[in-house]
């Protein structure tokens, strides 16, 4: 039995050893837990951007929802598709100024009511306008459509009212986690 007398202090080396030994196959187990769960946390956050990105993808190609489009009435939903996208990005980049300055005023010590309200109001102009154009859009697309195709393209935005599948529409508040109401 060796003993050290460093520090007036008597400690037994075998007793020590087991203690390190004990603390260190805790050490051990905790960090390969913490190891794994992290490993697959990781992927599992990864695989999660992959199939929600994959999903948007699929929710706005409405060929996918349209039963027996021809390849004309395909041609003419892209490009219907994509001049309502490009009319509403100035828009939807507009709100998002908006929004920014209204958390700017907000935030601000002394508030200025006058300037809140015109930003509501500025903003609800731009919504107004958007929805105007979502519709529009949706009767166009449903003018190109047989009869059996409307009845599943309005069937697929019954289902996904807050995801018209043809305009790139956000869900709604499902995907804004963390994030205020505007």
């Amino acid at each position: 039995m060796q003993v050290f007398n460093s520090y007036a202090v008597k400690i037994d080396v075998n007793k020590l050893k087991l203690i390190i030994m004990k603390n260190s196959k805790t050490l051990v187990l905790v960090m390969s837990v913490l190891f794994f769960a992290f490993a697959s946390f990781n992927a599992s956050a990864q695989r999660g951007q992959c199939c929600a990105k994959q999903q948007m993808v699929q929710k706005n190609d409405c060929s996918k929802v349209i039963p027996n489009l021809s390849e004309d009435q395909k041609a003419k939903i892209d490009k219907l598709r994509t001049d309502h996208l490009d009319a509403v990005k100035p828009l939807r980049e507009k709100m998002k100024a908006n929004r920014e300055m209204r958390r700017k005023l907000m935030s601000d010590d002394k508030q200025d009511q006058v300037a809140i309200n015109a930003n509501i109001d500025e903003h609800a102009k731009l919504q107004a306008q958007i929805m105007k154009l979502r519709t529009k859009h949706i009767s166009s697309v449903r003018s190109l459509l047989t009869d059996e195709q409307k009845v599943a393209y309005d069937a697929h935005h019954a289902k996904n009212r807050k995801a018209d599948c043809c305009m790139g529409a956000k869900k709604g508040m499902k995907h804004r986690k963390g994030k205020m109401m505007q």
